[in-house]
């Protein structure tokens, strides 16, 4: 649902502070098959709103390539927000 889909993921930071990537979600839609993401949406002081980035990935990739991974890897290191989502689910 709709709902489920707005509660996403909030970290990355697993135990002892090493980073883990953060879990997929889906976004349901009644027209079309569910769409598959992944969000870094929290700052690691916890304090004030975070700014993002939202990546697009090319024609025949997906949200687990290299480019992907590595603007995710950079935003988390600058306490940015990151999206990430394949346009098929």
């Amino acid at each position: 649902s709709g709902e489920s889909a707005a509660k996403a993921a909030t970290g990355g930071v697993g135990e002892a502070g090493e980073t883990s990537e953060p879990p997929r979600q889906f976004l349901e839609r009644t027209d079309a098959p569910p769409l598959a993401y992944r969000r870094l949406a929290e700052r690691a002081d916890r304090r004030g709103p975070v700014a993002g980035v939202v990546f697009l990935h090319g024609f025949m990739s997906d949200m687990q390539g290299q480019k992907a991974l590595a603007v995710e890897a950079l935003c988390r290191s600058r306490g940015l927000a990151c999206v990430r989502f394949d346009y098929r689910g």
